[in-house]
């Protein structure tokens, strides 16, 4: 955990130590069961869908078998027996379809004069229009918890955004762990999106692995930097790649809050047990960003699409 260690007793019964940056961090660092050690508790997960009328489609579960029932207009989804929720439980559905639709729901209560009733309404599908030229800095994490299958699915998930941009549009591409390194021969700096640059980029990319400690606060900063004194009349996005393995999210979310000048924010967690809260207040915090959750390797294209 970043930060000075501080004296006195624990605020939990976890395995790390209270810092200044982290102050309950002996409160969300349990002792972790082993694999294959039995345990006497097993908790289930039974979700409610109530579409009210809107088309419903595309109901799944990413990570655990899992079985629905549906009665009365409701979905009930229950986690299958014998799962264990050792990770997040992601279920996804669809509320979607090309055209405008709207569903209202009236409802007459006895004891009160004034009715009220909830309208939805599902805008049509977006239309494909000419975007702007864009800033776009890409903060990738490779640090030692983005091991295996993660920094894999991570190093693909930058690489096909570098590779989506035009030549009118400017970039940079970060890795960060302890220390901060930009691309061999591109600099810690933004740079024109011309085919060098972006194949430089991707090639580095290929090569880059898991290893060390996790320090988000410099790469933060230093990206929002970059986009503060980029072109303000361009679309600016900060892209944050990485597990959000971290306890000192209110530091880095008040370390941004000034720094991000109308840049939008687009979140990336991949991992099975994302810290799914930080990943939403950071793509909150521009405004008009937003987080997406990776659970595998075959959600990166999914997860791009959107």
């Amino acid at each position: 955990m970043p930060g000075r260690a501080l004296p006195g007793e624990p605020v939990g019964d976890g395995t790390a130590r209270d810092t200044d940056a982290v102050p309950d961090a002996s409160r969300i660092s349990p002792p972790v069961l082993l694999h294959c050690y039995p345990h006497p508790v097993r908790p289930g997960v039974e979700v409610t869908i109530d579409p009210a009328g809107l088309p419903l489609s595309r109901v799944r579960s990413a990570l655990h078998a899992a079985w629905a029932d549906e009665s009365e207009g409701l979905l009930r989804v229950t986690v299958g027996a014998g799962e264990r929720l050792d990770r997040d439980f992601i279920l996804r559905f669809c509320l979607a379809d090309p055209a405008l639709r709207s569903v209202a729901r009236a409802t007459r209560r006895n004891d009160v004069s004034d009715d009220a009733f909830p309208l939805t309404v599902l805008p049509p599908s977006l239309s494909t229009t000419t975007p702007r030229a864009r800033e776009s800095v890409f903060l990738l994490d490779r640090s030692g918890s983005m091991g295996s299958w993660k920094i894999i699915a991570a190093r693909r998930a930058v690489a096909r955004m570098v590779d989506s941009l035009r030549a009118q549009d400017r970039f940079c591409v970060l890795d960060f762990d302890e220390v901060v390194e930009g691309v061999p021969g591109l600099g810690s700096k933004l740079v024109p999106a011309t085919d060098r640059h972006r194949s430089c980029a991707v090639e580095w990319l290929a090569k880059v692995e898991a290893r060390g400690g996790t320090e988000m606060a410099q790469p933060l900063a230093q990206g929002a930097d970059l986009l503060g004194q980029g072109y303000l009349e361009r679309d600016r996005v900060l892209v944050f790649v990485t597990d959000g393995q971290v306890g000192n999210e209110a530091q880095l979310l008040k370390l941004l809050g000034n720094r991000l000048r109308g840049a939008r924010i687009f979140a990336l967690g991949i991992d099975q047990a994302v810290h799914a809260g930080f990943m939403n207040r950071l793509a909150a915090l521009g405004g008009a960003g937003e987080a997406e959750l990776v659970e595998s390797e075959d959600r990166v294209d999914e997860a791009l699409a959107r």
